[in-house]
């Protein structure tokens, strides 16, 4: 007969290779998805898989990655998506930055869809772009605290937004990182932040 001790080690012994294997396995699978995403959308440039916490592992192309390398980009991870929450809620901890990230890869996955959808459209890959970038970048002007800051700063400046600080932030990390974009793409970017057109007459006319 073997001992109680003697028993145990050897059902740790057996079931040992089944749980190494198994590791394996989800290893193994877990980097073919990133390379077949890597594969899938190399076309876009060098981009990185980041490992989000509500969508998984999620591909952001190389022009992405040039903001979010950013000191203004880098700067949402201190900001609290909640405000003071996290006080009162232990779990309420995340922060804008990972917002900003879910919110760029959402807008730039719904805008592939629509262009593969609906071909009428007309929709460009530089459109694509440009709307991942403003998804990307829409809350780069909040304060400490987020929208708590918002209604402190109004006390100040009555017409006080976070758009508004998004759209000049936009335009200062491009300048100030020297990025590759046109007055018009700025535009077309702080555009769809704000929500609404700079220079309707013009737009029409492209239409």
């Amino acid at each position: 007969g073997t001992t109680p001790k003697e028993h145990q080690r050897q059902q740790s012994q057996s079931t040992a290779p089944t749980t190494t294997s198994q590791h394996n396995s989800t290893t193994t699978t877990t980097t073919n998805k990133k390379k077949k995403m890597s594969e899938r959308e190399g076309k876009e440039g060098r981009g990185k898989i980041l490992n989000d916490p509500v969508h998984g592992h999620i591909y952001m192309p190389e022009y992405c990655m040039e903001i979010i390398d950013t000191p203004q980009f880098q700067r949402l991870r201190d900001l609290r998506q909640l405000g003071a929450s996290y006080l009162v809620f232990p779990g309420a901890s995340h922060h804008r930055f990972e917002h900003s990230v879910g919110v760029g890869f959402l807008a730039r996955k719904m805008m592939r869809r629509i262009q593969s959808k609906q071909p009428e459209l007309q929709v460009e890959d530089r459109d694509i772009q440009m709307l991942t970038i403003a998804g990307l970048c829409h809350d780069l002007g909040h304060g400490p605290f987020s929208h708590a800051f918002e209604e402190w700063a109004r006390r100040i400046v009555p017409d006080w937004h976070h758009e508004d600080m998004s759209k000049r932030m936009v335009e200062h990390l491009i300048t100030d990182n020297q990025l590759d974009y046109s007055s018009e793409d700025i535009r077309f970017i702080t555009d769809l932040i704000g929500g609404h057109s700079s220079n309707p007459i013009s737009d029409l006319q492209k239409t």
